[in-house]
């Protein structure tokens, strides 16, 4: 008697070659309201009141460590280079990461160029003087473009918190078209304080017990640029697949029905766990742990958000690092992984991860 084959990546999905996350070092720094600003003090009393937190941490990019300078000030106006540095360096090092066969067909193939970040054009807020990184920030990454000869698509997403899996979208279409041999997909969060209080001070408000645990939270949200190298691949890196985008009831109780069935209908014998992408929004992970309670046998859940901290549209990109470093890798070979996402527009995403090979 013939034994039934273990689940397997759909014939759709796409393979990651190369992967790079890199984030900000310069450590947590607390976010304070100015006295004479006052409609950065009103958000972020607002923000605090709808999302339950009580302050918030960040972790930039270009954070001007010299003491003379108040540390409000540096907080707000961390400088932009810092970031596009970090995000040619997560390039480079996706690049370094590829095998020498593959490395090779990257540079003499079919290679398109998706860039993608949470806020669309930032020169506004970055302060930027030059025209040249003005293009880099708003449109494509000039150096990117330019090191890796990309000539046969390219284009610029703004997603917002879908920023990544949207670029994912773009990136397994192209790929199973066969119009592209080679996807190099990267962005950056950058978490301006008055950007990220605006979205928590416009989140829908929902009843919370207000214990004491409750009133001590922070909100952490760390500045991150990354690459991923996508290709049609079969059993190499990561093998990820993207269901469709679906919108999710207001109502609360039918939403996260639906998420349940959803997921339901998704998860395989051989899963290995469900990872939450969503941003650390109190309703949607409301939603998140309820709907895993549903669950005839359910699998480990972990939210990224809240144990590596807030990157926006990177969050779902926090899957493939945690598969990267995680202590015992051989348990996630050739099993299913599912990454939820939720945005602020009450729908979701649900990606499908398939690890081949996963290295410490």
């Amino acid at each position: 008697m013939l034994l039934p084959e273990s689940p397997t990546a759909p014939d759709e999905a796409v393979n990651v070659i190369g992967f790079s996350l890199l984030e900000a070092n310069n450590g947590l720094q607390q976010f304070q309201p100015s006295w004479f600003n006052v409609w950065e003090a009103s958000l972020f009393k607002k923000a605090q009141r709808k999302s339950g937190y009580t302050q918030w941490l960040f972790n930039r990019f270009g954070f001007d460590q010299d003491p003379g300078v108040h540390a409000g000030d540096r907080l707000r106006n961390a400088d932009y280079r810092d970031c596009l540095r970090a995000m040619t360096m997560s390039c480079k090092q996706a690049l370094d990461s590829v095998d020498r066969k593959n490395a090779l067909l990257i540079r003499r193939e079919r290679t398109a160029l998706i860039y993608f970040d949470s806020w669309g054009e930032t020169s506004l807020f970055e302060g930027v003087t030059s025209w040249r990184d003005s293009l880099s920030l708003d449109m494509l990454p000039r150096s990117i473009a330019r090191d890796y000869a990309v000539k046969d698509f390219s284009c610029k997403l703004r997603g917002e918190h879908n920023g990544f899996l949207m670029g994912l979208r773009v990136a397994i279409d192209r790929l199973n078209t066969g119009g592209i041999d080679t996807v190099l997909l990267c962005g950056q969060f950058r978490s301006f304080p008055v950007l990220v209080l605006s979205q928590a001070a416009l989140a829908t408000s929902q009843q919370r017990d207000r214990t004491p645990t409750d009133q001590r939270r922070s909100h952490i949200s760390v500045e991150r640029a990354g690459c991923v190298i996508l290709r049609k691949a079969p059993q190499q890196g990561i093998a990820l697949h993207l269901a469709d985008y679906v919108l999710l009831a207001d109502k609360p109780d039918t939403a996260v029905d639906q998420l349940a069935s959803r997921w339901q209908a998704t998860l395989t014998d051989n899963c290995a766990g469900i990872l939450g992408g969503t941003h650390t929004s109190k309703k949607l992970q409301s939603i998140e742990k309820k709907a895993l309670s549903r669950l005839a046998s359910p699998p480990p859940f972990l939210s990224l958000s809240t144990d590596f901290g807030d990157s926006g549209c990177l969050n779902p990109m926090l899957a493939l690092q945690h598969l990267r470093v995680s202590h015992r890798p051989e348990d996630y070979l050739d099993r299913q992984i599912l990454v939820n996402a939720m945005d602020g527009q009450g729908a979701a995403w649900l990606m499908e991860c398939w690890p081949h090979e996963v290295k410490p």
